[in-house]
């Protein structure tokens, strides 16, 4: 009867009108405790008709498709088989929207993490390199005076004369500049030296929750908060600064290749999931009992985000080569068949 409504309030083939009066006349038989063998037989006979008729629409995907969330009275009402039970409501799609949502908040704190400690990273690399250019400029000014501080001292004969008073100003101006410089240098050190503690205090914040700690935190030994020097140490259980960096640089390293490729990737699949998932629902061809499939999906895109990563380069797959590396990982979630396909390439180029 559900085929026969959703038949008669779409653009379906027609129905024959032998073929609904017997399913009309067999629900009658049915709910008068009527029915015979024979009108069983002519039942599904037309019921067989029916189905193939409004494939691949069937009553199944008609209730898996009703856009409504069962009430929450009907879970307290089950007896029996719990899971069984279940089943049969459509919690389902439901559920998968929740999780997408709890994946997305996941994917988006990670990256967060991952953008503050890229950034303090490069922060500290580039005050590196302006500490560097300083103390050349510094030894190439010091040089410079020093030659003009020679050639004024050579130059005693007129003292007051111009070569000598302009040989004094670029000594003063000289000396200046090299006061400026040091003020600079000094300033950039101590914006350098800043970093370290808050590079430490970055890496341990995961550590601080147990569900993140033993995903995030396999080498992570700083442990003390920020407690960091900046010489070779003393053996006071402290962190120097280049540990700090090497271990945070540990860390980026496995947000970059695992933990944000294969949160990606999840999205990605997930985000391929719920697309089908909405398109069959609009076209109520939904699939009851695919829980199984969509399991695999989402594992298959999990495992393509992470491979992505060892196997293809933005460029191989025409996306701009400035884009991070989890953009791949979250395309690769969404289509596996772009990894697996390049995959069947590398097979094939061995088998020939």
């Amino acid at each position: 009867m559900k085929l026969l409504r959703h038949a008669a309030s779409t653009k379906s083939p027609d129905i024959d009108d032998d073929l609904r009066n017997a399913i009309i006349s067999t629900h009658d038989l049915v709910g008068r405790h009527a029915a015979t063998l024979e009108d069983e037989q002519k039942f599904f006979k037309a019921y067989q008709e029916l189905t193939r008729k409004l494939a691949p629409v069937t009553a199944e995907t008609l209730q898996a498709s009703m856009q409504r969330l069962p009430p929450l009275s009907s879970l307290l009402q089950l007896r029996g088989n719990f899971m069984t039970r279940m089943s049969g409501m459509t919690w389902g799609r439901f559920i998968h929207a929740v999780l997408f949502v709890v994946v997305l908040i996941m994917a988006a704190l990670a990256l967060g993490h991952q953008t503050i400690g890229s950034a303090a990273l490069a922060r500290h690399k580039a005050l590196s390199d302006d500490i560097t250019k300083l103390a050349d400029d510094r030894v190439k000014l010091q040089a410079a005076m020093f030659d003009k501080q020679a050639l004024s001292d050579r130059d005693r004969s007129e003292p007051g004369s111009p070569a000598a008073r302009a040989l004094a100003n670029a000594v003063r101006q000289a000396g200046d500049e090299l006061v400026v410089k040091a003020d600079q240098k000094k300033q950039l050190e101590s914006e350098r030296d800043g970093i370290p503690p808050t590079l430490a205090r970055w890496e341990q914040r995961p550590c601080n929750t147990w569900l993140l700690k033993a995903w995030l935190c396999l080498d992570s030994g700083n442990g003390n908060g920020g407690n960091v020097r900046n010489g070779n140490g003393n053996g006071n259980g402290t962190t120097s600064a280049a540990e700090v960096l090497d271990s945070a640089r540990t860390t980026l390293d496995r947000l970059n290749r695992i933990v944000l490729p294969l949160l990606f990737g999840l999205l990605g699949s997930y985000s391929h999931l719920l697309r089908n998932i909405s398109l069959e629902i609009r076209a109520q061809q939904f699939a009851p009992h695919s829980s199984l499939h969509h399991i695999a999906r989402l594992s298959l895109g999990a495992l393509a985000g992470i491979a992505s990563t060892w196997l293809l380069t933005p460029q191989q797959v025409g996306l701009s080569s400035s884009l991070p590396i989890w953009t791949l990982a979250f395309v690769a979630g969404y289509g596996t068949e772009l990894v697996f396909a390049f995959m069947d390439r590398i097979i094939l180029a061995f088998k020939a």
